[in-house]
């Protein structure tokens, strides 16, 4: 038997010295080429607003993430001040984001009322679409896709910089679709962390390098060519046609915006370019790190990662078996199977965790980055049994006008019939999703007052508003 490490990689590289080298071992960020000179937005003191979203599956085990107090009681709405509680009272799923609690949100008793109201598809797949969009399924040759844009690219068309990028979307694992442009325009996750690096900092690193130029301007007299046919194309057509026309020749502007501003750029990523390990973690650190440096170069304000399914041996190790089939789908009939999935919960908290510290490594303005952006842990269904009620969800960060520091309470009082394994059809639901969602875009500046779906027709035929945001969330 090998002596080999089991922190070393199969190449041989420890996994410690890999996390070392990339600047992220012991929550440090190094970004040498950033640090101690003008940002990359100028001299302003103004730095921009981000927004991230960590996407991931499966929920959780709802008495392993929820927290309680005494005096607090269960059929009420209470909020809770969480600067001062202790790691102890945090529950095991979200301990690992105890050290962010001046900076955290945890929105307790929420559901995806929308979702089990909608009949387009299973319930993994509505989860998806309605987590993120608050709208509902369109089905295209059987595959359920959103109606609306989810809510960072709502985000996007008011944070981001037309010569830039308007949003990066990366992966670690098998992922499902989880980021939406717009109606049944779904936007594909980057799982590969070399083409996400060649893509943000191009194939030397340096934006401003010679090799970054020549393609820059090889792009560019492509799009002048694309452009000087559309005169001549247009005038031979009407109606739908040239709609769709417009609507094409719009897209190739901003793209045409996009590669003029970032053949102009210089900046470095202070981080040499990665080659996939095929490590969930490695893969995943990769990109943090990656983030961070994009966000400093200002080449993208918002960025979104979609977290596929974590290996069991990430979760439980020496165990064997599916974390899905063998564990998710059995939290209501062993015990074994809701320590694991508290525990799956408690390692994407980790990962949470490690986005909120390479952003409050990197100084900015009077504070640091993450003072200036807001971050949202969103999953597709509430638990691994497929429910939709009891869906968890936590922010942080700032950015916005989002009071921190606090662990919100909502009764589940929602007048809907939803499935849940435990108790059949339910006579309840929590608050309806939507409210979050609007919340999380007003406060990154978005003049939104209402997701896709407004309203839902309840038990006894009773409208339930989905409208406005949750009681108490904004500052």
């Amino acid at each position: 038997m090998s002596k080999q490490s089991k922190n070393t990689t199969a190449t041989g590289f420890n996994r410690r010295q890999f996390l070392s080298a990339m600047g992220v071992a012991g929550g440090s960020l190094f970004l040498p080429s950033l640090l101690g000179r003008n940002n990359a937005w100028g001299n302003t003191g103004n730095p921009p607003k981000r927004f991230v979203v960590m996407s991931t599956q499966h929920g959780t085990w709802y008495d392993g993430w929820k927290m309680r107090w005494p005096g607090l009681p269960e059929g009420s709405h209470w909020t809770k001040d969480l600067r001062n509680v202790a790691a102890a009272e945090f529950s095991a799923g979200l301990r690992p984001l105890h050290s962010f609690r001046e900076q955290l949100m945890v929105v307790d008793g929420l559901a995806l009322v929308s979702a089990e109201a909608d009949q387009s598809g299973l319930r993994h797949e509505l989860a998806y679409v309605h987590a993120l969009t608050g709208g509902n399924c369109e089905l295209v040759s059987g595959v359920p896709l959103a109606s609306a844009p989810s809510v960072d690219q709502r985000i996007a068309e008011v944070l981001a910089r037309p010569d830039h990028f308007r949003s990066v979307e990366v992966g670690v694992g098998e992922v499902p679709l989880a980021f939406f442009r717009g109606k049944k325009e779904y936007l594909p996750t980057e799982l590969n962390v070399r083409r996400t690096y060649e893509r943000l900092f191009g194939l030397s690193g340096d934006a401003s390098s010679t090799s970054s130029e020549r393609a820059a301007e090889a792009k560019s007299t492509l799009l002048d060519r694309v452009k000087s046919r559309y005169a001549m194309m247009a005038s031979r057509m009407s109606g739908e046609d040239k709609r769709k026309l417009e609507q094409h020749k719009e897209l190739v502007y901003s793209l045409e915006q996009q590669v003029r501003g970032l053949s102009q750029l210089s900046c470095s990523p202070g981080l040499e370019a990665p080659q996939s390990s095929g490590s969930y973690e490695e893969d995943f650190q990769v990109n943090v790190q990656m983030m961070a440096s994009a966000f400093a170069c200002d080449l993208t304000r918002v960025f979104s990662f979609n977290l596929g399914t974590l290996p069991t041996q990430n979760v439980i190790p020496g165990q064997v078996g599916d974390i899905h089939d063998d564990y998710a789908h059995e939290i209501y009939v062993r015990q074994a199977a809701r320590d694991a999935m508290t525990q799956y919960t408690a390692v994407h908290a980790e990962h949470f965790a490690s986005i909120l510290r390479a952003l409050a490594s990197v100084p900015e303005g009077n504070g640091t980055m993450l003072d200036n952006t807001l971050c949202l842990w969103s999953v597709e269904v509430a638990d691994g049994a497929h429910g939709f009620d009891r869906w968890p969800a936590v922010l942080a960060g700032g950015g916005g006008n989002l009071q921190m520091g606090r662990y919100l309470h909502y009764p589940r009082t929602t007048p809907y019939a939803g499935w849940q394994w435990d108790l059949g059809t339910s006579t309840s639901m929590g608050v309806p999703h939507q409210k979050l969602l609007t919340g999380v875009a007003q406060s990154m500046g978005v003049s939104v007052d209402r997701m896709p779906v407004e309203t839902i027709r309840g038990i006894n035929g009773v409208t339930i508003d989905c409208t406005g945001t949750l009681e108490g969330m904004m500052g």
